[in-house]
């Protein structure tokens, strides 16, 4: 679980980067959207590592030395939002929450072949993945509209 709460916060500072770099005529939306996104990855940031100490006794994960370490390489595994245009980084985010959805099932797949998936954790990964499939659908339209246009 430690893995998780290190892409949520590698997500949570690149979106919350896109939300404050984002620029041109959709603006408004971009900005409310990428804060929709990181407030979201925030909370689920919250009950992965409250998760990983209640079931699995993994006080670790709670360490800001070994998260933030690690996130920082994770994130930079990602393009910077820095000077990208509004299209591009919207398309970033879009393969952003797409491979997480991918990433969501691995991990759920991985705790059920080992016997550690509780029924808690099915129920938060499936509904984890409702919201991010939601953020692709409105990332996925929000470069379609600018490459139709």
């Amino acid at each position: 679980m430690f893995i998780h709460a290190v892409v949520l916060q590698a997500m949570r500072a690149w979106f919350h980067a896109a939300h404050h770099v984002t620029k041109g005529t959709g603006f408004n939306g971009d900005h409310e959207l990428y804060a929709e996104i990181y407030e979201a990855m925030q909370g689920y940031y919250d009950v992965v590592v409250e998760k990983s100490i209640g079931v699995a006794g993994a006080n670790e994960v709670a360490s800001p030395h070994k998260i933030m370490r690690d996130a920082t390489s994770v994130v930079m595994t990602y393009p910077d939002p820095v000077n990208m245009t509004s299209l591009a980084i919207a398309s970033a985010g879009h393969a952003l929450v797409v491979k997480y959805c991918d990433f969501l099932k691995q991990i759920n797949e991985m705790l059920e072949k080992c016997g550690c998936l509780t029924l808690g954790l099915d129920d938060f990964h499936a509904a984890t993945a409702n919201n991010i499939e939601t953020f692709a659908y409105k990332l996925g339209q929000r470069v379609r509209s600018e490459i139709q246009d």
